[in-house]
């Protein structure tokens, strides 16, 4: 699969083949058999993941859906928001995101108003948006918001340069990024500016909760399991994201000075928009200690 969303067959001589896939346009887990019988987890902006199957052996490459996780024609029943690539300029570089209108069949925005927007950001952080169907964001476009789903520095999917351009800067340039999305999208009237929510989960909880400081763009803000203290997390993570820290904020405790300053927890006096907390009890990779501390 290539970044454009389109999956791509390379035979033994180099020649690269497109595959059609109607719908879709996110794959992953693929695997080819020893019959030449691909299978792959596949979704796109109005199908939901779905195991498909492409015979290669026969160079037709049809492409027959296995199974789908739910069911395609109750999804075209529903009011499906479809996003657009959106391009703005931030730093250095050009970041982007899936921009999705809101979108009801029943009710109509009254002539010349602009919607209110929530701008998303994909955990991980080295993790990406993508258009596939998210019903989480169909939620909020069904009912009169427009959302932006970023994939700020730091993302994969664009080259080694913007995925590395986050180490030692997390929560710095990926803040500008947010900043810069929200800039972009009132100035091209795309929302109302005086609307601008945001919400983030796990390490997107943390850039929510940089994004949020003394700025007066973001009017409301939701953290879902978000991290505050940057050190307790260091001290608290699980085995496989050991030393993941190391890479986007420093070595730890040799630059504990910038941990301190980055954490939000010690910034709560530069917050001052509305926000709300979400955070399981039994949370095992971001402790609840993060949202209550």
């Amino acid at each position: 699969m290539n970044v454009s969303g389109k999956l791509v067959f390379k035979w033994w001589n180099g020649t690269l083949e497109h595959i059609e896939t109607p719908l879709y346009t996110e794959f992953r887990s693929l695997d080819l058999n020893n019959q030449n019988i691909g299978y792959c987890i596949a979704s796109g902006p109005r199908r939901s993941s779905s195991v498909i199957r492409i015979d290669i052996q026969s160079k037709k490459f049809q492409v027959t859906v296995i199974r789908e996780s739910r069911d395609a024609k109750e999804i075209d029943k529903l009011d499906i928001s479809i996003p657009t690539l959106v391009k703005f300029p931030s730093g250095d570089c050009t970041v982007s995101g899936w921009f999705y209108p809101p979108f009801s069949s029943s009710y109509k925005a009254a002539e010349g108003t602009l919607p209110p927007v929530v701008l998303f950001a994909h955990a991980g952080p080295t993790g990406a948006a993508t258009e596939s169907l998210n019903m989480k964001t169909q939620y909020f476009t069904s009912r009169g918001f427009a959302v932006f789903d970023v994939n700020y520095r730091g993302s994969t999917g664009f080259g080694t340069e913007f995925r590395n351009s986050l180490r030692k800067k997390w929560g710095l340039v990926d803040r500008d990024d947010m900043i810069n999305a929200a800039q972009y999208l009132v100035d091209n009237r795309f929302v109302n500016k005086d609307r601008i929510c945001m919400m983030g989960s796990s390490a997107s909880g943390y850039l929510l909760l940089a994004t949020i400081q003394n700025s007066s763009l973001i009017k409301a803000a939701s953290s879902l399991y978000g991290v505050c203290d940057l050190i307790a997390l260091t001290k608290d993570t699980h085995k496989f994201e050991l030393g993941y820290n190391d890479q986007l904020i420093g070595k730890y405790p040799e630059e504990e000075h910038i941990y301190k300053q980055r954490s939000p927890v010690n910034k709560i006096d530069q917050i001052n928009c509305p926000i709300v907390f979400f955070h399981g009890d039994r949370d095992t990779v971001v402790p609840l200690s993060q949202s209550i501390t």
